[in-house]
């Protein structure tokens, strides 16, 4: 998604930037924050998507389905997309592997394989915590009741493993550099069948995944 940045919001930023501008720069350097307001509020605007329109592009990813008589597992590892923390607008670096288990049936369909990265960076582009967009990934693919968003694609449950890297513990506070943040989210038989919740802990943390 592509968008030009509002300008009320180069405006608000350009009051901020000459502030900072203001108390760092000097002379000549000061040049170099020309037009800085202008690149902070594209960022902004490329990294932070309108929920509406969010919710939007998940709900007709959601209808690009296929049909497939199947009850396997579909697990997608290594899926990476960047987002940013709420609480200091700062960015933040995801790892995720996902899966979906479908419901068996002729009128059923899988998701095309695409989709799940797309619908996972798609909800990355907000300003939320990483519990709540495991938590968020994790319903979308969990779809007990395909008449809550058009979609053909019903499935008995679904698991999200999201690691995040926060540049707002690693730049600031803290500094914990090396640290990441690990959140799962589980719904439907991943949460109550043992044995495939194992299947996916153990694709998720076989070597060859990482």
């Amino acid at each position: 998604m592509t968008t030009s940045a509002p300008p009320q919001l180069i405006k608000a930023i350009e009051v901020v930037v000459d502030h900072f501008k203001s108390r760092v720069t000097n002379g000549r350097d000061r040049a170099n924050f020309d037009d800085t307001a202008a690149r902070v509020a594209r960022y902004f605007t490329e990294a932070v998507w309108p929920e509406r329109d969010v919710w939007s592009m998940v709900a007709e990813l959601l209808t690009r389905t296929f049909p497939a008589d199947s009850d396997e597992m579909v697990i997608i590892t290594g899926i990476h997309t960047s987002s940013v923390c709420p609480h200091h607008l700062m960015p933040i670096h995801y790892e995720m592997d996902i899966a979906y288990v479908p419901m068996p049936g002729p009128a059923n369909n899988v998701l095309g394989l695409s989709k799940i990265p797309r619908i996972a960076d798609a909800l990355s582009h907000r300003a939320v915590l990483q519990e709540t967009l495991a938590s968020n990934i994790a319903d979308v693919l969990f779809r007990s009741d395909p008449s809550a968003v058009p979609c053909s694609m019903i499935s008995k449950g679904s698991a999200v493993c999201i690691r995040g890297y926060h540049t707002c513990m690693s730049e600031r506070g803290v500094k914990a550099h090396a640290s990441r943040t690990i959140i799962t989210a589980v719904r439907g038989i991943l949460r109550t069948n043992v044995a495939t919740k194992n299947e996916f802990l153990a694709h998720i943390h076989h070597p060859n995944n990482h």
